[in-house]
């Protein structure tokens, strides 16, 4: 099974590298998804594009509930259990 919290993780890094908003710390679990951080509506689509890409699977049924997550690690969480739902990756 893969590591959602690293793929979840490294999708982060990703749009965050894109945007040009990653510091030097490493990016954890605790990170807020919001705008401060420099997440805004079309980065949150683009970090599930990248998940759904890397577990070829798609985040339909979770969708709404990973919009209004508060942080990386409540966005684990969910598709976690989408994944666990859809028969595990």
């Amino acid at each position: 099974m893969k590591d959602i919290a690293s793929i979840v993780l490294n999708a982060y890094k990703k749009v965050a590298e894109e945007k040009g908003i990653l510091n030097d710390k490493e990016p954890d679990l605790e990170i807020s998804l919001s705008r401060e951080n420099g997440l805004d509506s079309l980065g949150l689509v683009s970090m599930i594009v990248y998940i759904e890409e890397e577990l070829d699977l798609e985040l339909d049924d979770v969708l709404m509930d990973i919009r209004e997550s508060s942080k990386i690690k409540d966005m684990v969480k969910l598709i976690e259990k989408a994944v666990n739902v859809d028969g595990g990756i």
